[in-house]
C-alpha cells in the first residue's frame, strides 16, 4: 500500500504541474519523493528518479538551475538503474533546460546523447525527436 500511495501521489503531482499549479505540484512530488524512499521494503531507487524527473520538467517553467538540479540526480540514478530510455528522456529535458539558459551547445550535446541511447534501446520515434530538436536548435 505505501508504495501505491506514493505512486500516486507522484501521478497527482505530474498533473497538478501540467495544470500549471506549480506549488501544489512540488508539494505532492516531494511527498512522493519521501513515499519512495521510506517504503518498509527499502527505497525504490528508480521511481525516485523518475519524482526527479517530474520535478525537473515542473521546475522548467521558473527555475531553471533548481530544474537542471533535479534532472542531474534523476540522470545519476537512471545510469545506476541502467534504465536507459528514461536516461534519454532526461537528457532531452535537460537540453531543454540549457537551450531555455542561453546554452545551445550544452543542449546540442545532450540532444547529440539522447539520441544515441534512444537507438540503443531502439526508440527510433525518440531518437527522430531528438534530432529534429538538434537540427532545429544547429539551424
Amino acid at each position: 500500500m505505501p508504495r501505491a500511495t506514493a505512486l500516486l501521489t507522484h501521478h497527482i503531482g505530474r498533473v497538478l504541474a501540467r495544470e500549471g499549479r506549480l506549488p501544489a505540484a512540488y508539494e505532492r512530488l516531494n511527498d512522493a519523493l519521501v513515499g519512495f524512499r521510506t517504503l518498509p521494503d527499502g527505497a525504490d531507487t528508480y521511481n525516485e528518479g523518475r519524482v526527479y524527473m517530474s520535478l525537473g520538467e515542473a521546475h522548467l517553467a521558473g527555475d531553471l538551475e533548481l530544474a537542471l538540479v533535479c534532472l542531474d540526480r534523476a540522470a545519476g540514478i537512471m545510469t545506476r538503474e541502467g534504465a536507459g530510455l528514461q536516461l534519454a528522456d532526461v537528457l532531452e529535458q535537460r537540453a531543454e533546460c540549457h537551450d531555455r539558459s542561453g546554452r545551445p551547445a550544452r543542449a546540442a550535446e545532450e540532444l547529440r546523447a539522447a539520441a544515441a541511447h534512444y537507438e540503443k534501446h531502439e526508440d527510433t520515434v525518440g531518437a527522430q525527436r531528438a534530432r529534429a530538436r538538434l537540427a532545429a536548435l544547429e539551424s
